[in-house]
């Protein structure tokens, strides 16, 4: 299983014979928040607004609760609701390029404000979701 450890931006792409891509990047580390109190207030944020996306869900709403009270670091929070829930692409594309955690999860929460909840799942989607093969 493959698992990010830092955002990247890419330099160059490197010439290979290999089946992958090869790139040459600069590491982007997330600038995480400096306060307790504000990380405590951008987690509460985050479930709240969450919570009504996920409302009449009881399985959804316990793993959220779970993430939110967990010691996941806020960024790895906010990126694990951006893929989970069915957004716009470009939006999600936003949200991976914004290396501030506080101003990423502002921006999550009000792309949500924005939009309104959905009443139920996709079909075939759950949360939190499986992950990939690839």
């Amino acid at each position: 299983m493959l698992q990010g450890q830092c955002r990247a931006r890419v330099e160059r792409e490197l010439e290979t014979d290999r089946m992958y891509r090869v790139a040459r990047v600069q590491l982007v580390p997330d600038c995480p928040i400096k306060s307790g109190e504000r990380e405590k207030e951008m987690r509460r944020l985050l479930a709240d607004r969450l919570g009504d996306w996920f409302a009449g869900q009881e399985h959804s709403l316990d793993q959220l609760n779970s993430l939110v009270q967990s010691s996941l670091p806020s960024g790895a929070l906010c990126d694990i609701f951006s893929f989970a829930l069915p957004l716009d692409c470009d939006f999600k594309q936003t949200l991976l390029e914004q290396p501030d955690v506080e101003k990423r999860i502002r921006q999550f929460v009000e792309y949500l404000q924005s939009k309104p909840p959905q009443s139920e799942q996709p079909r075939g989607r759950t949360f939190p979701p499986g992950f990939s093969h690839n």
